[in-house]
């Protein structure tokens, strides 16, 4: 299995990035953590420095910025640093009918799902050729890659490209120093469910930990694999869909959305 000694991990103030950048401080990996937020990530980046005795940067950025991940690139290679293993985790996308969401957001998605996550694969990719150790991209993508949701339109269409971006990825670089790894979550315990307008019915709901999706992902990724989806249900959810036609598949996943999700608007 590979060791990492240095990573960036966008999306990294909460959440599943949060649980990635507190596993991979606890096995003494160097890190570089980026969000919007900098009060969150100043609070991480004190906690681990002291915890875990690993060097911790950050980069409070905006990832949909034209110049972002060239700024990311040049921040992680200063004075000839390397960086082994980059997680594109940073994600959003409102659950809401595709007409009754502005535009602008539709974009913003798309933004940062699919074009800020190409260009650091492109960066980091080229990067991590050229500096020759074992290295790894973890994308995180979703169990929506596989099931087309109602009022997910942009959502589940990102997603879907992160996946199979990410398999033809991997069997491009299958015989070099670096490997590609997509982790696909379902439902999981963050506040990403509260900032895109759901929120879960609790009688209902079925919530992995971001923990249990954060050490799957990087078990996955340490062992080389293409993706891996955690949980059995989830596994149930991606599979399910490739056996009926997608009328059936918008159907069941509307019913499921609305017996699990007490819609904001």
């Amino acid at each position: 299995m590979r060791k990492y000694k240095r990573a960036i991990v966008t999306g990294a103030s909460t959440g599943i990035g949060e649980c990635f950048a507190r596993q991979l401080a606890s096995e003494g990996v160097n890190l570089i953590l980026v969000a919007r937020r900098i009060e969150l990530l100043q609070k991480l980046q004190l906690e681990l420095r002291q915890k875990f005795n690993v060097e911790v940067d950050i980069l409070p950025v905006d990832l949909t910025a034209d110049d972002a991940p060239e700024k990311l690139i040049q921040a992680a290679t200063l004075y000839g640093k390397t960086v082994d293993l980059l997680i594109n985790n940073a994600g959003n996308g409102a659950y809401r009918p595709f007409l009754k969401t502005p535009l602008n957001e539709h974009l913003q998605t798309i933004e940062l799902n699919l074009v800020s996550l190409t260009r650091l694969c492109h960066l980091f990719g080229n990067h991590m050729l050229t500096h020759g150790q074992p290295s790894s991209i973890i994308n995180v993508s979703s169990v929506a890659s596989y099931q087309p949701i109602p009022k997910f339109a942009v959502y589940c269409g990102s997603k879907c490209f992160v996946r199979v971006f990410s398999e033809i990825f991997h069997y491009e670089m299958k015989k070099t120093n670096v490997s590609v790894t997509c982790l696909c979550p379902g439902g999981t315990a963050t506040d990403f469910l509260t900032t895109n307008n759901q929120k879960m019915k609790t009688s209902l709901s079925v919530l992995q930990s971001a923990e249990e999706v954060a050490a799957t992902g990087l078990k996955a990724a340490k062992r080389g694999k293409r993706v891996v989806v955690p949980g059995l249900l989830n596994k149930f959810q991606a599979f399910l869909p490739r056996l009926l036609p997608n009328f059936i598949n918008l159907q069941i996943a509307k019913i499921g959305m609305e017996l699990a999700i007490d819609e904001k608007n």
